[in-house]
């Protein structure tokens, strides 16, 4: 899993969220949060990790922060 997947995947086990619901919170297509989670999309657009950021109401920065 990439980087930026395994981070979603942190973030969405410690808040109790589901992909479904993260789609619904961030705008972002189910199907890309899969790819992306999966490592289908091993590059994602910082545009839509911006856009999975302010659905989880945290910053860029504290999203790539360990």
């Amino acid at each position: 899993m990439s980087e930026t997947g395994k981070r979603i995947t942190e973030i969405c086990n410690e808040r109790g969220i589901s992909p479904e619901e993260l789609a619904q919170m961030s705008g972002v297509a189910l199907s890309t949060i899969k790819r992306i989670v999966s490592e289908e999309a091993k590059n994602p657009r910082i545009g839509t990790v911006q856009k999975i950021c302010e659905g989880l109401k945290i910053s860029l920065a504290d999203f790539f922060r360990e």
